[in-house]
């Protein structure tokens, strides 16, 4: 019994570590195959370990008692809505809240170790930014109006030269990525957490022998040069911000544990260094933002959500109500936007949204939906106790923020690294909190 259930445990995790790889490409058959052994997997160890047993109410159990609460608002507000058309397709999206709260309080198998993880977000990350360089790059170029890809007559190794002097460089790399991937927000994200994971790697280096551990911080150094890189050169505001921050904050924790004046010293200079090189950027000055179509769909989701600001639409007549009122909206139609102007037009559920999960959320269940988002953004920073690893929470924290304040958890953040990040990474935490704890007891 013990080695079934050995090798169900390393199937769970070998399966969760390819969800995280798969995630970036758009879903099909792999996937699909993945998620249920994981699942299945993961109902059989509940079975054959007994995990109700061990069950433990304890304050990491609020962070999934709030993904369940957030599924189980969209079959509450059901019976007092007059538009369910979207809401089924809301459900299956919002399905990982149910499965990750349920996982979440009873735990995954002891061989999710956050090493794992974060070896696979840096090494993923990285494979696949030399992939778009030394192989896609090498087999087409952007087309002289910058609309589409044109393949070369031959593979050209040095395809990556093409991106260096093209006048739009991004542009180039964003249409390679979005062909061979998926969008910026997702590839973003998962950089992202690249970033975090070499920041965890450096502070909780987990390996033993002085050889493993100089090569690791060799990888390190080189992946994060990358990911950072890349990271400046993406097309998304959100995903540039989000590296900013946690380059930042890891530097400057860094440096207060070594020494607090010089960490006060960097920080100044940081703050001036990230005024600047910020404020006149192309992608975050006002001109930008205001004309954006996002901010334009924003306006017009918090006024409708001053119709209802108790108790929201609902999850499916707030799908109704946005794509109502956005398309009758001329500021809308002057945006000129094509992407978002034929969704409107074929009333598709990739548009019924606010394009911020914290206004749609609100907009669904006003301000009691509002706090429940709050909650599972925030609650890994507020949860967590031990240093290392709130500074772990607060980067992560801030990434999904700011992708939640941009678009929707289905477009922008992928919910399997997401949950599994966020399960992992608390578990940690209660893990060095717990071995303090009988330290300090000892030395008593």
């Amino acid at each position: 019994m013990e080695k079934i259930i050995k090798t169900l445990n390393i199937v769970n995790l070998v399966s969760a570590l390819l969800a995280i790889v798969l995630c970036v490409f758009p879903y099909g058959k792999p996937q699909n195959i993945t998620l249920y052994v994981f699942f299945i997997s993961f109902g059989l160890e509940f079975l054959l370990e007994k995990k109700w047993r061990d069950f433990k109410w304890t304050r990491y159990s609020w962070m999934y008692a709030a993904f369940l609460t957030f599924f189980a608002m969209i079959l509450l507000w059901m019976p007092f809505e007059d538009h369910t058309d979207y809401t089924a397709k809301i459900i299956e999206y919002r399905l990982p809240f149910l499965a990750f709260g349920v996982i979440g309080l009873f735990g995954l198998n002891k061989f999710h170790k956050m090493k794992y993880y974060a070896f696979t977000f840096i090494t993923w990350s990285v494979a696949m930014i030399l992939y778009i360089l030394f192989y896609k790059m090498g087999l087409y170029h952007l087309s002289y109006d910058g609309t589409a890809l044109i393949p070369f007559d031959e593979y050209k190794f040095d395809g990556f030269m093409y991106m260096i002097n093209d006048i739009k460089p991004s542009q180039y790399f964003a249409a390679i990525r979005t062909f061979s991937f998926t969008s910026h927000f997702i590839f973003d994200f998962i950089l992202n957490l690249g970033l975090i994971s070499c920041f965890y790697l450096i502070l909780r280096n987990p390996l033993k022998r002085k050889w493993q551990r100089v090569a690791a911080y060799v990888f390190i150094g080189i992946s994060f040069a990358i990911l950072f890189t890349t990271l400046l050169f993406s097309d998304g505001r959100s995903g540039m911000l989000a590296c900013f921050a946690i380059t930042a904050i890891g530097f400057l924790y860094i440096l207060w544990k070594k020494s607090k004046i010089a960490a006060i010293i960097g920080a100044l200079a940081i703050g001036c260094i990230g005024f600047f090189a910020l404020a006149d950027h192309e992608k975050v000055n006002g001109k930008d933002i205001n004309n954006d179509p996002r901010t334009i769909v924003w306006k017009h989701s918090v006024k409708l959500i001053k119709e209802k600001p108790v108790l929201g639409f609902g999850a499916g007549d707030a799908s109704y109500a946005i794509m109502d009122e956005l398309s009758a909206s001329q500021d809308v139609l002057d945006t000129h936007d094509q992407s978002l102007l034929e969704n409107l037009e074929a009333r598709r559920i990739i548009c019924a949204h606010s394009l911020s999960q914290i206004l749609q959320t609100t907009l669904e269940f006003g301000f009691l939906g509002l706090a429940i988002i709050l909650i599972i953004i925030f609650a890994p920073f507020i949860i967590v106790k031990s240093h290392d690893y709130k500074c772990l929470a607060m980067m992560f924290v801030i990434v999904t923020f700011i992708q939640l304040a941009t678009d929707i958890y289905v477009s922008t953040v992928p919910l399997m690294p997401y949950s599994l990040f966020i399960i992992v990474l608390l578990r940690e935490d209660w893990l060095q909190t717990f071995a303090n704890t009988n330290l300090q007891s000892a030395n008593k």
